[in-house]
């Protein structure tokens, strides 16, 4: 098994990297706009294997022109899925449920990892709860910049949403090291948390944005009669609109 790059026009494949032992969630490649980190392969996955035992999703990456993925160290973050990069090269993930943005730290010569994730929580979205049935929990699964947009799918046992927030500043600046301190810190966040919208409360299973970032792309069950999952389309960070239904099977 492995991860596979097609053609033009669906022409010849070829194997870009080898998967060992490698549940995959998440696949992204680094455009040239992301600096360092160019040309890597970022996926979120588990490990399996006989020896794999319990393990949360965390990061592995293969840097350019490497056929391997090896582990991104990702230091008290324990669940690490849905890493997705703007067209500007900004990297956006889901750290413990919520929304951060960071970037991959890599260190010449460090050959027993791909390297270290850096970031920064820069919204907190999850909705986290407790009782004695389902507490109602969401957390953030899915991730899509779009224009001037952030799209975030929540996602939690039998319920979702969708929320939208415009694109923030980077709480980076020019430092991809430093980590903003308290004070900017809980502004960041706070006007973030502020200037975010829902757009649909529901069950979604799918969320993409085009690359030039004019359309978002959704899924969600379909409503009345029709049994199925309506496909949703959102341009230029306009009104949903419904583009097609996708009927599930009747076995």
């Amino acid at each position: 098994t492995g991860i596979w790059e097609s053609g033009p026009d669906g022409g010849a494949t070829r194997l870009l990297v080898k998967l060992t032992n490698i549940a995959v969630r998440d696949l992204v490649m680094a455009p040239a706009q992301a600096k360092a980190q160019t040309g890597m392969i970022l996926v979120s996955g588990m490990p399996t294997g006989d020896d794999a035992g319990p393990g949360s999703l965390t990061l592995y990456a293969a840097l350019s022109g490497k056929s391997t993925l090896q582990e991104v160290f990702c230091r008290r973050v324990t669940w690490v899925e849905a890493p997705i990069f703007a067209t500007d090269g900004r990297l956006f993930y889901a750290g413990d449920h919520d929304l951060w943005e960071g970037s991959i730290y890599t260190e010449e010569g460090e050959d027993f990892r791909a390297g270290t994730l850096n970031g920064c929580r820069i919204a907190p979205l999850g909705i986290f709860n407790t009782d004695m049935a389902n507490s109602g929990s969401m957390g953030v699964k899915q991730i899509a910049p779009a224009g001037e947009f952030l799209y975030v799918r929540l996602s939690g046992r039998h319920m979702g949403g969708l929320l939208r927030l415009p694109l923030p500043p980077s709480p980076y600046g020019n430092d991809d090291e430093g980590h903003p301190e308290l004070p900017r810190s809980l502004s960041l966040m706070m006007n973030n948390l502020a200037s975010t919208e829902i757009v649909i409360e529901g069950e979604i299973s799918a969320l993409a944005a085009s690359p030039d970032g004019s359309r978002v792309f959704y899924r969600i069950n379909a409503s009345g009669e029709e049994v199925g999952q309506d496909w949703m389309l959102i341009t230029d960070g306009g009104a949903p609109r419904r583009i097609g239904l996708e009927k599930w099977s009747e076995q």
